[in-house]
């Protein structure tokens, strides 16, 4: 399995760039990488764009093939650049993953299609599981339409592959802040 953390939004409500904001004296970048390679990822990449530091984290940084096309763009070059099978992602500004999920996460996918988180705001697809050669065709085509949401998507790999969408009764179990990101100071 491959870990992907996602960066490079622009932090408009922050101020600043989320990925650099320290907790427990590490930044979130940091805690991320650490979090993924905790949870038994064999490789773990970072989506972002060049020039902002990211390389710092000592992992291999993948950059989005279409600018402005937000997290899709993101994912789709995460698991285009990806070895693993499967690509566990998780954004960058949510301070609250614990390994023990992510290692949940992980291991649950098995070998199913994706592994979502739903909450009370809809599909979590920035903390969520996806198999490659299922995933990336569906996101691809839908970043080339222009079709940007990643709930639509959630909805049409869980209609259309084997899926899991993960209810708020089983993650909570880990805390109520676990999916939680941080967009304002």
């Amino acid at each position: 399995m491959t870990g992907l953390v996602l960066c490079g939004g622009n932090s408009e409500r922050m101020g600043r760039d989320k990925a650099f904001l320290e907790l427990d004296g590490k930044t979130l970048l940091q805690l991320q990488v650490a979090r993924l390679e905790a949870a038994g990822c064999d490789e773990v990449l970072i989506s972002g764009p060049r020039g902002r530091g990211y390389e710092a984290a000592g992992k291999r940084l993948v950059e989005d093939e279409v600018c402005g096309a937000g997290p899709l763009a993101g994912l789709c070059a995460g698991l285009k650049a990806a070895r693993g099978v499967h690509v566990l992602a998780v954004a960058v500004d949510l301070p609250g993953l614990t390994v023990d999920f992510l290692r949940w996460l992980r291991e649950e996918a098995g070998d199913r299609d994706m592994m979502c988180p739903e909450s009370e705001r809809g599909y979590e697809p920035l903390c969520a599981v996806y198999r490659r050669s299922v995933c990336l065709p569906i996101m691809q085509q839908r970043l080339a339409e222009n079709r940007l949401s990643l709930q639509e998507i959630v909805q049409q790999i869980a209609r259309d592959a084997k899926a899991r969408i993960i209810l708020p009764r089983e993650w909570k179990v880990w805390g109520e802040t676990l999916l939680r990101n941080w967009n304002e100071p």
